[in-house]
């Protein structure tokens, strides 16, 4: 345990030394893959097709916040569908506007996790967004992690209609109650698109709760709640209306989503609840019960105390 601390107060030390750029460099890389990722969905159009076009955008993305960033991909993805069909293009284009006034104005912050979750949606690895989420956003975040999971399921629905049926451009009544009903049926009118959402809010939600309580270990506690209730709840999704995706490949990404949210939750805080206290105090209008736990750190002196002895015996040895 003392080598893991060590190693996350080495990590952290550096993190803190060159914060700026490594924060620049993280903004360019999510930007990076955000465009490439999102856009594998429809196609590239003829602009963003060129990577020295891309890689620029990225660069300056790496100025923005990430709810900009979160916003600009997904800005893109709509601009990629309205050059491959204007029609369908305008009405991805209103569904990113609902989406941004109903919520991504409101929860900028949350808006990660919204494209977290389209992000990751190809590789089955989604299950960790909201078991890792839950750790740092408030209950708001599972709305991010239904929309995102939503908007994708959209847009790929889209993708399959230019595939069936490449010529629906025409501006008419027909061309667009086909479009609307394909993507109704295959989205909220899907049981199994609905359920996917329900249990990943509820794993969400269920992390959340747990993680504010006042208990020992709450983090990590938390995860194990969440990880058993998303395993199990696509179990019972599985029973009575079946999914597309392999048990094995859930429970596998599941646990390897909340072996990630272990180190997340090292990386962020690490307390020793044996020495916990209790603090009792009033003033004249209330009455404060508080818990104190330290947090755990390694005093920089010790490790290089021990790196020094390891250099002594190992020249005592020689001679």
């Amino acid at each position: 345990m003392e080598t893991i601390l060590y190693i996350r107060q080495l990590i952290l030390k550096y993190y803190k030394e060159y914060e700026k750029l490594i924060n620049a460099l993280l903004k360019f890389l999510l930007t990076l893959w955000a465009i490439t990722g999102l856009n594998a969905i429809i196609g590239m159009s003829d602009i963003l097709s060129n990577m020295w076009i891309i890689l620029g955008i990225a660069v300056a993305a790496s100025f923005f916040s990430v709810n900009k960033i979160v916003l600009l991909a997904l800005v893109i993805m709509v601009f990629n569908l309205v050059y491959v069909n204007w029609l369908m293009g305008a009405m991805a284009l209103g569904v990113l506007f609902v989406a941004y006034v109903g919520y991504m104005r409101l929860f900028p912050a949350e808006s990660c996790l919204l494209l977290l979750t389209m992000l990751l949606i190809p590789f089955n690895a989604v299950y960790a967004v909201p078991i890792i989420g839950s750790l740092y956003f408030g209950i708001s975040g599972a709305a991010a992690v239904a929309i995102g999971y939503l908007f994708y399921i959209v847009m790929r629905q889209f993708s399959v209609i230019l595939v069936t049926n490449p010529a629906m451009t025409e501006l008419s009544v027909e061309s667009i109650e086909y479009i609307v009903l394909n993507v109704l049926d295959n989205t909220i009118f899907s049981d199994q698109i609905l359920a996917t959402i329900l249990v990943l809010a509820i794993v969400f939600m269920s992390t959340y709760i747990v993680r504010i309580q006042w208990i020992n270990y709450s983090r990590y506690v938390a995860i194990a709640v969440g990880a058993v209730i998303n395993i199990a709840g696509f179990f019972m999704v599985n029973m009575v209306i079946g999914i597309d995706t392999s048990l094995v490949s859930i429970v596998m990404m599941t646990l390897v989503g909340a072996v990630v949210a272990c180190g997340f939750a090292i990386m962020s805080v690490v307390l020793d609840y044996t020495k916990a206290e209790f603090v009792q105090f009033e003033d004249e209008d209330n009455y404060y019960y508080v818990k104190v736990i330290p947090k755990v750190e390694i005093p920089e002196n010790i490790a290089s105390t021990k790196n020094i002895d390891k250099e002594e015996s190992q020249s005592n040895t020689n001679l």
